[in-house]
C-alpha cells in the first residue's frame, strides 16, 4: 500500500510556503503579522507553526512534536496536485489542489458526510496568477 502511494506522486510539501493554506489566508497573515507574538519563528518556519490540519495528511505525526523547538522539523504534507507554469516573462500561473485529510478514500467506498460535517473526498483548488 505504501509503495502504491509513493508511485502516485501526489504528496507535496514546501519549506517556504504553507501549501495547506489558501493564498488569501497567507496574504492576510502577512498583513497582520505585527499583531503576532511569534513573528520570528513564523518568518523562519511559516508552514510548521500555523498550518491547516484539515489538509495536512501527516497531522497526527506532527502532533507528537508540538513544542516550538521542533519547528524546523515539522513540515506538513498535502495530498493533491501542484503545478506552476510560466505564461510570459512577467507572469506565472500556479494551480494548487489539496484534498481533505479527514475523510480520504476511494470515491465508491467513502461517500457523504460524517457527524462533524466533513465531506468525503473534499478537494480545494485555487488558481494563482
Amino acid at each position: 500500500m505504501i509503495q502504491n502511494l509513493q508511485k502516485d506522486r501526489s504528496f507535496y510539501f514546501s519549506y517556504k510556503i504553507d501549501l495547506t493554506k489558501r493564498i488569501q489566508a497567507i496574504i492576510q497573515e502577512t498583513l497582520n503579522s505585527t499583531t503576532n507574538s511569534l513573528p520570528d519563528l513564523i518568518n523562519l518556519y511559516p508552514n510548521s507553526i500555523n498550518y491547516v490540519p484539515q489538509f495536512a495528511f501527516n497531522h497526527n505525526l506532527l502532533q507528537e512534536f508540538k513544542d516550538l523547538q521542533y519547528a524546523p522539523f515539522r513540515t506538513p504534507v498535502i495530498f493533491g496536485f501542484v503545478a506552476i507554469s510560466k505564461i510570459s516573462a512577467m507572469m506565472s500561473f500556479a494551480l494548487i489542489s489539496r484534498r481533505d485529510a479527514r475523510r480520504p478514500g476511494r470515491r465508491f467506498i467513502t461517500r457523504g458526510l460524517d457527524r462533524d460535517g466533513a465531506a468525503a473526498n473534499f478537494c480545494e483548488t485555487e488558481h494563482i496568477f
